[in-house]
């Protein structure tokens, strides 16, 4: 009964909720654990930040809640350090070779195991390099699927690649996803 009035207490927000468009971050319960979360228009979360462990304080209103979960977990990004592994091209040929599935299967753990709740892959982009690029993020995402990370928590970067030579290795990592500015 107490989980029940906590639920329809919880979805409801005031103007301390970060409202990014259609957007919004609240705190909610699921499946009876309380939750730091991203929902859409319906209520449906998209993303989730963090676990909020700590009693409930009726007290407390739904602004106060969600502004300390903000700041809990804006510290547990500064904390958490980012598990990283960078894959050669030469393991992604036509396939993900045995050393990186080692390195993805590493990072699919970190992410499984802790508040990592992103997998980011960086990619260096060169003028003429933009076919070869999407090959191997095809791959990654791919095997990063294969090992249960949901597609919507991994996102692929690129950036310039400056340096006189092309980067031969790919950077993959673990993250905590940033919360919406306010």
């Amino acid at each position: 009964m107490y989980a029940f009035l906590l639920v329809g207490f919880l979805v409801f927000g005031g103007p301390n909720i970060i409202d990014k468009g259609e957007e919004t971050v609240t705190i909610k319960v699921v499946e009876g654990k309380t939750y730091l979360v991203n929902v859409d228009e319906s209520g449906n979360v998209l993303h989730t930040y963090m676990e909020i462990t700590e009693s409930t304080d009726t007290k407390d209103d739904i602004d106060s809640r969600v502004e300390k979960a903000k700041k809990e977990y804006e510290a547990l990004r500064e904390r958490e350090k980012d598990q990283i592994r960078f894959i050669a091209y030469d393991f992604l040929s036509d396939e993900v070779g045995p050393l990186a599935s080692n390195h993805l299967s590493d990072l699919a753990d970190h992410y499984s195991n802790t508040y990592a709740n992103q997998i980011v892959i960086t990619l260096g982009k060169r003028p003429g390099n933009e076919e070869f690029l999407k090959e191997k993020e095809n791959l990654l995402v791919v095997a990063l699927i294969n090992l249960s990370i949901p597609a919507e928590d991994i996102e692929v970067r690129y950036k310039w690649d400056r340096g006189p030579d092309p980067t031969e290795f790919i950077k993959v990592n673990t993250t905590l996803r940033k919360l919406p500015s306010t």
